[in-house]
């Protein structure tokens, strides 16, 4: 499943560049950059799903806590986008929790199957599987 899901990010980037050299004037900034991306992810088939909640995330909370020296408390970090497993989503626990509940609810049984990081030098990004700590 991963690697159908990289091949989807990988289309959805090609329509992104595609859009971008085309027409750059149409990005303001890198916000917009996104929601065209989740914009081609979206209407990609893999994608297409009955479940209660969307596989495509923004800003997905790391399960770790970090604590920096200035930081008074700990907190999470994000991944900028994150293609989440279907498989947790159709059955108990997660079926079984209310609409409200909160992600920290969530985050011990979801499953990240793939997770991207941008990077605005070089034009260099990462689209790779996660690695531990992210809900193998």
């Amino acid at each position: 499943m991963e690697k159908e899901f990289l091949e989807a990010i990988d289309r959805a980037i090609a329509h992104l560049v595609a859009d971008f050299q085309g027409q750059t004037s149409r990005f303001w900034n890198e916000r917009d950059m996104h929601w065209y991306l989740f914009h081609y992810l979206k209407q990609d088939p893999l994608f297409v799903h009955d479940y209660g909640t969307e596989l495509i995330r923004a800003e997905f909370p790391t399960r770790a806590v970090y604590r920096e020296e200035k930081q008074k408390a700990p907190s999470r970090g994000h991944y900028d986008l994150v293609i989440l497993d279907p498989t947790p989503f159709t059955g108990p626990p997660i079926s079984e929790l209310p609409p409200w509940a909160s992600w920290e609810e969530y985050l011990p049984y979801v499953r990240v199957v793939v997770c991207c990081r941008g990077q605005n030098m070089g034009g260099q990004d990462e689209r790779h599987p996660p690695k531990g700590g992210l809900g193998h």
